[in-house]
């Protein structure tokens, strides 16, 4: 499974980051969305959210990200040219890259993957785990798309597949 743990510990940041489930503070409204998997309206309240916030202000890099991990599910172009606006105002760490290249694999958007992971090894030419990565999301892109079904028999343990 690519980079649980990496998207585990941005939801996790992210929530206690979130305080209220009222969608007047659009970044609350944003980051509870992102978590419910309500990727549309995490998208565009977490927008409406850094409309409000200086690049430079402490909370700018996570409702970004969380943004990013939205729009990864929704509009993988916008998601990397919202994590380009990231790469520009801030400094993304190897493990920003990871994550979101993790929710644009798991969105199979293979193609969007790749080119931010290979962003990510441009910048951090030394980074085993992004060059590793790049190896999974090439190999996931190699696989089939399962059905729900398929799925829901894997869950059960009734076919032998699982997450890889």
């Amino acid at each position: 499974m690519i980079r649980a743990r990496a998207i585990g510990g941005l939801l996790l940041a992210l929530s206690l980051g979130s305080s209220s489930c009222n969608e007047a503070d659009p970044r609350s409204g944003g980051l509870e969305a992102l978590q419910a998997g309500e990727h549309e309206r995490a998208a565009k309240l977490l927008g409406e959210a850094l409309a409000d916030i200086d690049p430079g202000a402490p909370e700018y890099v996570e409702v970004a990200m969380g943004r990013c991990s939205a729009l990864a599910h929704v509009d993988a172009d916008a998601c990397l040219v919202q994590f380009e606006q990231l790469e520009n105002g801030g400094s993304p760490k190897p493990a920003d890259y990871a994550a979101i290249t993790g929710e644009l694999t798991r969105a199979r958007k293979h193609a969007a993957a790749i080119a931010l992971v290979d962003r990510g090894i441009a910048r951090f030419p030394d980074d085993q785990d992004l060059i590793a990565l790049r190896t999974e999301v090439q190999q996931a892109q190699s696989k089939p798309e399962k059905t729900s079904e398929q799925a829901a028999m894997d869950g059960f343990g009734y076919t032998g597949g699982g997450d890889d």
